[in-house]
């Protein structure tokens, strides 16, 4: 009986130690949590780009140093007489991207005649319904971010002129010129001949013909300009 007791509890040793085992055994190969969560719950991973990731908004990369800058036309009577008139307010900017504006009070006309200018904001600018002028081009922000210092670069720049309530879409020659690392030179390298009947001019055009008493007056007008653009302060 002895025996038989001792082997039973040699038995019951055996097994629960091989049930230890195999319990050890199967955490062991426990598998690994998958790749991808279960629906429904947080995912850890990253989320590739599908074009709607929101991205952050655009900022201003250079700003107009309207102080250095200058924006001049020239009208013509007469058929040989020629003035030289220029705006003395204007706002511009180009973007982290590349888009490049312009606005233009009309307001701030001067040709060294007040008659003159007020006669231009009221019956061809027409202020009243159209104060402003805008200028939007897309440029290569990598260029100008590239453009060594002294260093300058030509090229035909695309644009669209909005006004006196009309778009339309223009080219000019310019000259970007990298004058410091915090500042940047745009100028017209020929005069931009603005047509002014493409713009609505005729009445205007007209009024002043007939208030001036004059033989004649051109409606094409050469625009140059000389823009300066300082690095834009990076907000913290």
């Amino acid at each position: 009986m002895v025996n038989q007791r001792n082997h039973a509890v040699k038995c019951l040793k055996y097994l629960s130690a091989l049930t230890m085992l195999l319990l050890i055994t199967a955490c062991g190969q426990e598998t690994a949590a998958p790749s991808e969560p279960a629906p429904g719950t947080n995912n850890p991973l990253p989320v590739p780009d599908n074009g709607q990731v929101e991205t952050p908004a655009e900022s201003t990369a250079w700003q107009l140093d309207g102080a250095s800058s200058a924006l001049h036309f020239v009208t013509t009577k007469k058929l040989h007489v020629s003035e030289v008139a220029h705006f003395s307010g204007f706002a511009g900017s180009i973007s982290s991207r590349g888009l490049a504006e312009l606005v233009i009070d009309l307001n701030s006309v001067d040709s060294a005649n007040s008659v003159r200018d007020q006669r231009l904001r009221d019956l061809l600018f027409e202020t009243a319904v159209y104060p402003q002028a805008r200028v939007e081009a897309q440029v290569d922000a990598q260029l100008v971010d590239g453009l060594a210092v002294g260093a300058e670069r030509t090229m035909t720049l695309a644009f669209t002129l909005d006004l006196h309530g009309i778009t339309q879409n223009i080219q000019a020659s310019v000259m970007v010129s990298r004058l410091t690392a915090d500042r940047l030179m745009v100028r017209s390298l020929a005069p931009l001949v603005v047509d002014g009947l493409s713009f609505g001019f005729e009445a205007g055009f007209a009024e002043l013909k007939s208030l001036a008493k004059l033989t004649s007056l051109g409606t094409s007008v050469p625009v140059s300009f000389y823009l300066v653009f300082r690095r834009a302060e990076v907000q913290s």
